[in-house]
């Protein structure tokens, strides 16, 4: 077997675990989820599932490395470096550690990561929902392992609900942060909030300036059509008394 052959092979191998790391992007998040919830789970499961997902991804990107023509400028890349970060088993190692958890939250750059690699239809929408999905939900798992014992705080759904609420900037005011570590987690949640929602508030202006423009278009090229008809129309008719007048002639 050649080379070429070879690459090949492992090109389809490649887009193979990038089509199923995909996928595995929700199990990853319910299993990030689960482990909050260390006890009420087998985490012996947990960490070999948790494995697993990570072995997948690390071949993914050992394969794009390998794939790669310009592999310098691929191991300085930021994104494939917090990929390859977000694939060491950090917590699974350090599980008596509570804060240790923390370092589960580097997986979530993979799905900025592959939302970033999408080029098809409606991908800078993608980009913006995937921005926003991961820092609330960053956001939300931060505050529950910081503050596990705040009043308003019964799981990790209602902190994730505050991140919502805190990103999105309305600010019901029920939960507050009542530690430090809350606080240094809402702080960079509220200018986050703030730039994507200038960023979405942008983005909708644009579609909308599109849409408009594209029906201005589309209005002229109606326009358009309905003066070519007419002339044709009226070059018919010149045509016609043309003969007309011809035959009348002859006569």
């Amino acid at each position: 077997m050649t080379e070429g052959e070879d690459k090949k092979i492992i090109q389809g191998i490649y887009r193979f675990l990038m089509l199923l790391n995909d996928l595995l992007l929700i199990p990853m998040f319910i299993l990030i989820v689960e482990e909050v919830h260390y006890g009420a789970f087998d985490w012996l499961s947990l960490s070999t599932q948790d494995l697993l997902l990570n072995g997948l991804f690390f071949t993914e990107w050992l394969l794009g490395l390998y794939l790669s023509s310009e592999r310098s400028i691929y191991l300085r890349t930021p994104l494939k470096i917090m990929d390859l970060i977000s694939c060491f088993p950090f917590a699974t190692l350090s599980q008596g550690v509570r804060l240790a958890r923390l370092s589960r939250i580097i997986k979530v750059v993979r799905l900025v990561s592959r939302a970033k690699q999408y080029q098809g239809v409606g991908a800078e929408m993608l980009r913006v929902l995937s921005v926003f999905g991961a820092t609330v939900f960053a956001g939300g798992y931060c505050f529950y392992i910081l503050e596990p014992h705040h009043p308003n705080i019964h799981s990790i759904v209602d902190a994730i609900w505050w991140s919502l609420v805190t990103v999105s900037t309305v600010g019901y005011g029920d939960v507050v942060p009542e530690t430090t570590g809350g606080r240094l987690v809402a702080a960079p949640l509220i200018m986050v909030g703030i730039g994507v929602g200038g960023y979405v508030a942008g983005f909708m202006s644009r579609i909308l300036a599109s849409d408009s423009v594209r029906n201005e278009n589309e209005h002229f090229s109606e326009i358009e059509n309905q003066l070519k008809q007419i002339t044709i129309q009226l070059n018919r008719v010149l045509e016609q008394q043309s003969e007309s007048a011809s035959d009348l002639h002859d006569d």
